[in-house]
């Protein structure tokens, strides 16, 4: 009888541990995700919000994001943000500042909306889509919850196209009370970017102060 009981308690942790990737949302991930795997360089139009639950504001300002691998280039009116795939390079327009850091996975998901797009199938619980429409469109708003209980974040959602499985937003709400939503209005693949497009230029910037923070 023990056997059997140690069975059941057995077979049940084994259900939990599948039970934590829903098969539908990845399949739905894996789809959008092929699409930046598989293009030389992709341009995405954003806007992108911070809502602080504790004042109770929104701030919001639009973007444009250039990514090919793990490198980036984010482009605002406040600032550029360039990651060459291991160095954040963070330049304040209004302050003249040059800020270099090496961040973690988390640091660059609050920024890059592609960054959890590659590291999805590992660290997260994932959930079944929901399921809205939105501007005429079939939406799935997939949740992840951080395994870490570490991390910063509680929670992201990644919402997808579920025709064109192209990505429509990404959201991650921090533990503090913050929610970072980053809305995808625009978006072109297969740039063909060269090698150096997405480096961030010192040299353009000669009398900014620059903050090594590596």
């Amino acid at each position: 009888m023990k056997k059997v009981f140690s069975l059941i308690i057995c077979l049940s942790f084994i259900a939990c541990a599948f039970a934590q990737l829903d098969p539908k949302s990845m399949e739905l991930l894996d789809k959008m995700s092929n699409t930046y795997k598989n293009s030389t360089g992709t341009e995405l139009q954003l806007k992108i919000e911070l809502e602080d639950a504790q004042s109770g504001t929104t701030n919001s300002i639009k973007g444009t994001l250039k990514t090919h691998g793990k490198r980036f280039i984010l482009d605002t009116a406040l600032a550029n943000m360039t990651f060459n795939g291991k160095y954040l390079y963070m330049y304040n327009k209004q302050a003249n500042e040059i800020t270099v850091s090496e961040p973690v996975t988390e640091d660059l998901e609050g920024i890059d909306p592609t960054a959890i797009m590659g590291s999805y199938k590992t660290g997260y619980t994932i959930t079944a889509p929901e399921i809205i429409t939105e501007g005429g469109r079939e939406i799935a708003v997939i949740s992840l919850y951080p395994e870490d209980k570490e991390d910063p974040f509680f929670k992201s959602t990644i919402s997808v196209d579920t025709k064109t499985f192209e990505p429509v937003g990404v959201s991650t709400h921090n533990k503090n009370g913050m929610v970072s939503t980053i809305k995808i209005t625009k978006l072109k693949t297969n740039l063909n970017y060269k090698p150096d497009e997405l480096d961030f230029d010192t040299n353009k910037y000669p009398k900014a102060m620059l903050i090594d923070l590596r």
